[in-house]
């Protein structure tokens, strides 16, 4: 979605469903930071905090990392079985350090 490369980055449309995705992912930090959710129209003011900043930048960057790798087909060291589990209970840790920071 966000690889310049492949997607036209002047298309209004998909320029919308990029905003419509990190408002989500912002509301996803905002929650575990104990705060409400925004809409698309007020992430410009939410994107003056840099604590906030960091903490999302740290969870698109798990799931991010996590979902290339699986795409990938990185993972065969690790039993399917053990994926999920492993996916949550990084998930889980991560939302302890963003909730420990907020």
């Amino acid at each position: 979605m966000f690889r310049s490369d492949l997607v036209d980055t002047q298309s209004p449309s998909l320029m919308a469903a990029a905003l419509a995705t990190f408002t989500e992912l912002t509301n996803v930090i905002r929650r575990q930071r104990g705060e409400v959710d925004i809409g698309v129209e007020s992430l410009d003011e939410c994107m003056t905090s840099t604590e906030l900043i960091n903490d999302i930048l740290i969870g698109w960057c798990h799931v991010h990392g996590y979902a290339h790798l699986k795409l990938e087909g990185q993972l065969p060291m690790i039993p399917k079985t053990v994926q999920k589990e492993m996916l949550n209970t990084a998930s889980v840790r991560l939302a302890k350090l963003i909730r420990s920071q907020a």
